[in-house]
């Protein structure tokens, strides 16, 4: 499984697209792409609306991504062609970007006012607002794109990292040569002007603003059929990566960059694990045996304390998404689940779709509203149920919960009295 495009077609996806934390209150820093959000989770959820025919999880990366003004843009497939919607939180559409591809796009990115997709081995950048790609490149690409504070991209094929200006310019004289003929880190990261990316023996930070090695650590697989995954990165830049012994078998290789690349823990884990990482520094994973939650301290001797185990057969079918104070994940039941982070369960909400589950990626808005693919190529956004406001003869204001329409083929918000924060 070294090889490029096999790592493409994984039925989960690590990708970290890190979005200008300056920019908006999301942020995403994990190797699963698994957004995080500051706001205060949900308390009683509701499905706001669906769509219909959104590109499904096992086509490619994180294709639902939060713009900088709280525009949603999702993947759609359209007689044989995939194109890129601009929706609003009501579901409703506004732009139709379209790629003139019939590739399945492999994932989305914004930041600094521009809509990045890589599809077709290409990368495309459109200005906001815009319908018509500003520029392309054509260079097999295949890995994510990873956007820095200054909305420069970054991405990578089977053996080179490139580095673009938002206008499409080279960044670097030269694009950096990953010195490998099997490339593996189809997902890099990014923190602290560095992009952090897994090449077929080496686990490497590369400077965003030159192209030169920060640092370099030796990663050893297993067997010849061994791979590596993530990276994962903490809000103190610590990070992880993921080494898969013939997709059974998983350790986490817990790696600190003020020490160069230094080696500082290693987590044991078995069956296929989703990872995530908190703000407050707790490293997250639910697989199909168990939910996990460990904590870590940099430069401590032993970096990462369990705090929780559940030890129950889960089957998660999407990535962690994290909110202020819990983390959401789908099931294959058909539900949704809210955890607090010590692991025990908040809440399981039956989404009551046709049986239909979260899966894949979850994006979380600034006001904790989750958007999910279901696993029947639909999509739904889910959030706090709302209250009407309803005056009363004393002019005392009451709250009236307000129900939603989860079936339908559009937008399933039913009134205009909603107010959306």
């Amino acid at each position: 499984m070294r090889y490029f495009f096999t790592l493409m077609l994984a039925s989960f996806f690590f990708a970290a697209a890190a979005l200008p934390e300056a920019a908006w209150p999301m942020k995403a820093k994990d190797g699963r792409h698994s957004y995080c959000t500051s706001a205060p989770g949900i308390n009683t959820p509701a499905v706001f609306w669906t769509l219909p025919s959104v590109q499904t999880a096992a086509e490619g990366g994180p294709c639902t991504v939060i713009g900088e003004n709280d525009d949603i843009y999702i993947v759609k497939k359209t007689a044989g062609t995939y194109s890129i919607e601009e929706i609003n939180r009501k579901g409703e559409t506004q732009r139709v970007y379209a790629t003139g591809s019939a590739s399945p796009i492999v994932s989305l990115a914004t930041g600094g006012g521009r809509l990045y997709a890589v599809v077709n081995g290409a990368l495309q950048a459109w200005v906001l607002g815009n319908t018509s790609p500003q520029w392309t490149v054509s260079s097999n690409i295949g890995s994510v794109a990873v956007l820095d504070e200054s909305g420069n991209v970054f991405v990578a094929n089977p053996d080179t990292l490139y580095a673009f200006t938002p206008s499409g310019a080279n960044l670097w004289p030269q694009h950096y040569d990953l010195d490998t003929t099997w490339f593996v880190g189809a997902w890099p990261g990014y923190y602290g002007n560095a992009v952090f990316i897994i090449y077929d023996t080496y686990y490497a930070a590369i400077n965003t603003s030159n192209g030169s090695q920060r640092w370099r650590h030796d990663i050893t697989a297993w067997g010849a059929f061994d791979y590596f995954a993530g990276p994962v990165i903490g809000p103190d830049g610590a990070s992880w990566v993921g080494r898969v012994a013939s997709g059974s078998i998983w350790d986490y290789v817990m790696i600190e960059p003020s020490l160069g690349g230094c080696n500082l823990d290693i987590v044991p884990l078995y069956n296929e694990a989703l990872f995530a990482v908190s703000d407050a520094k707790r490293l997250l994973f639910a697989g199909s045996e168990r939910l996990l939650g460990w904590d870590y301290v940099m430069g401590a001797s032993s970096s990462a304390d369990n705090v929780f185990d559940t030890n129950i057969h889960f089957n998660t079918t999407s990535a962690i998404t994290i909110a202020a104070d819990r983390f959401y994940c789908g099931r294959g039941n058909g539900s949704l689940y809210a955890f607090n982070m010590d692991g025990t369960q908040r809440w399981v909400y039956p989404l009551g779709i046709g049986g239909a589950y979260p899966s894949h990626i979850m994006a979380a808005d600034q006001y904790g509203t989750l958007y999910m693919v279901l696993s029947d190529g639909r999509m739904a956004a889910v959030g706090e149920a709302p209250v009407a406001v309803v005056s009363g003869p004393s002019s005392s204001a009451v709250g009236v919960p307000v129900s939603f329409s989860s079936a339908g083929s559009g937008p399933g918000i039913l009134t205009d009295t909603i107010t959306y924060h």
